[in-house]
């Protein structure tokens, strides 16, 4: 279960940069895979250890959900400020203390970008 809820979790994450999963290979606590852009040839590989429960991983998921379905990622950053979001993740039914410790757990992931074998950059969203 935790494969499909990581590669869940992956899938929506890269949403908000506005890729896709193309591949997608579960390591135990690792996954690797590749990522590609609607309209573009581009691909970029990758790879993340994963430190989260599945639960996290699926409240990370709705989080990233909430973020697309009101527009509130641009690039890699939350346009909103941490409060504003903690507010309206509040008026949308979530737990303040669960909004805060997810909203810490989205912005803590680095999904390392893989380049001819080699790390060099990541896939992460702040504020």
């Amino acid at each position: 279960m935790k494969n499909n809820t990581t590669k869940a979790f992956l899938t929506t994450f890269f949403s908000l940069f506005k890729a896709y999963l193309k591949e997608f290979t579960d390591e135990g606590n690792k996954v690797i895979g590749v990522i590609r852009w609607q309209d573009d040839e581009d691909t970029q590989s990758f790879s993340w250890l994963i430190n989260l429960n599945e639960y996290s991983l699926l409240r990370m998921k709705a989080l990233c959900d909430f973020l697309i379905q009101h527009n509130l990622v641009q690039g890699d950053k939350i346009i909103l400020s941490l409060s504003e979001l903690r507010t309206s993740l509040h008026e949308n039914g979530w737990n303040e203390r669960e909004a805060k410790a997810m909203i810490n757990n989205l912005c803590l992931v680095r999904v390392k970008m893989i380049d001819d074998g080699e790390e060099t950059d990541s896939f992460f969203i702040h504020f």
